[in-house]
C-alpha cells in the first residue's frame, strides 16, 4: 500500500501520524495491497475553490474526498483526500473527539468515502462516525468527558 502526505498548506502537519492512520483504515478494511492513495492539506482559499468547483457549494469545508478506483500499471489508485487543517481546527467542536484527533478523524472520513462508504444518510453518516471512532480508539465515554 502507498499513501503520499502533501502538504501544501501554510501551516505544520503531522505527516507521519496522518500515514499511519491512513495505512490502518486501508489495512482494516481490506484494501488491496496495490492500493495509492494521496493526502494533501491545503489553506482555506483553496479549498474553497475546489469545494465550489466540485460540490458547487461555496465557501471552505474540512475535507473533500475524489474517489477513482482505477488502475495504473501495478497500482490500485484508490483516490485522492484533501484536507483544511485550519477549518478542522475551527470546526473541531462538532467533532466530539478528543484534542489532536480532529485532523485524523477527518482524513479517515476521507479515506472511508474512497472505500466505498456514504454519509448521505443518517444511517450512513453513523456507520463512518463509529468506523472512524473504531480507527482512532475513541470510545463514546471520552467524547463525553
Amino acid at each position: 500500500m502507498k499513501v503520499l502526505v502533501n502538504n501544501l498548506s501554510s501551516g505544520e502537519l503531522e505527516e507521519k501520524g496522518i500515514y499511519l492512520i491512513c495505512r490502518k483504515v486501508l489495512e482494516g478494511e481490506g484494501a488491496s495491497p496495490r492500493s495509492t492513495v494521496s493526502v494533501t492539506a491545503v489553506d482555506e482559499e483553496h479549498m474553497a475553490e475546489l469545494n465550489l468547483t466540485y460540490t458547487g457549494r461555496e465557501g471552505c469545508t474540512d475535507v473533500l474526498s475524489f474517489p477513482m478506483g482505477e488502475e495504473d500499471g501495478e497500482d490500485l489508485l484508490l483516490g485522492d483526500v484533501v484536507i483544511c487543517p485550519s477549518e478542522v481546527a475551527r470546526r473541531a467542536p462538532e467533532y466530539r473527539v478528543p484534542p489532536g484527533s480532529e485532523l485524523l478523524y477527518v482524513v479517515v472520513h476521507g479515506i472511508l468515502h474512497l472505500l466505498g462508504y456514504d454519509d448521505d444518510t443518517e444511517e450512513g453518516w453513523r456507520n463512518m462516525d463509529d468506523k472512524a471512532r473504531q480507527y482512532l480508539g475513541v470510545r463514546v465515554e471520552e467524547e463525553q468527558g
